[in-house]
């Protein structure tokens, strides 16, 4: 049986029900058990479409002009390799650290969990790149407001499925835990590129 037969509508169903009920919808992708092979689809799926984001900034921005191909082309490898071993790493910390708050859950419910969050919020980041795309001569305060926007959705994604899959019951708290170090990064992120 596949992912699609045991879990209730398959993966759209299930992705849609994440927007009505997070926590209905990690439990029904747990209940189907996916096996490795379908969480490498899952992350290369939310690679190729990073893939489309980055691809949209390189071909809609003029200093790319004499070298797009090989900048794309340098995108294409790493995006493809480090971003599902990235996905295999940050599942393996969460674990970690949600086993240090007495979460109950494996490594697989960990990388379940991340997987399931980056495959809803993938999506978002894309769309919100293709409205600048389409647009960049509305760029300014609206897209950093719909950049800050989708970065706290994928931080609340991450948070409601790893509440589900550990079986913590207070999900503000787990958003709470994943915002601080997401937080601290990209403060030091800001202070590094303006510095």
């Amino acid at each position: 049986m596949t992912f699609e037969t045991k879990a209730r509508g398959g993966l759209l169903a299930a992705a849609t029900r994440f927007f009505v009920s997070p926590r209905q919808s990690i439990e029904t992708v747990l209940a189907a058990r996916p096996s490795e092979g379908t969480l490498l689809a899952i992350a290369m799926f939310v690679s190729v479409l990073l893939l489309i984001r980055q691809s949209m900034s390189v071909f809609g921005d003029d200093a790319f002009a004499d070298n797009r191909v090989e900048v794309f082309t340098g995108h294409v490898v790493s995006t493809l390799f480090f971003v599902p071993l990235g996905l295999y790493i940050f599942a393996a910390l969460g674990t970690l650290i949600a086993r240090l708050f007495q979460g109950a859950g494996t490594w697989y419910e960990g990388r379940v969990a991340l997987f399931w969050s980056c495959f809803i919020a993938a999506p978002v980041l894309t769309l919100v790149a293709l409205l600048k795309f389409l647009a960049p001569e509305a760029a300014g305060l609206g897209f950093v407001l719909l950049d800050s926007a989708a970065f706290i959705f994928i931080l609340w994604a991450v948070a409601q499925t790893f509440a589900g899959a550990f079986q913590f019951t207070r999900s503000w708290l787990v958003f709470a835990v994943v915002c601080s170090p997401a937080l601290l990064a990209y403060i030091v992120y800001g202070v590094l590129v303006v510095v």
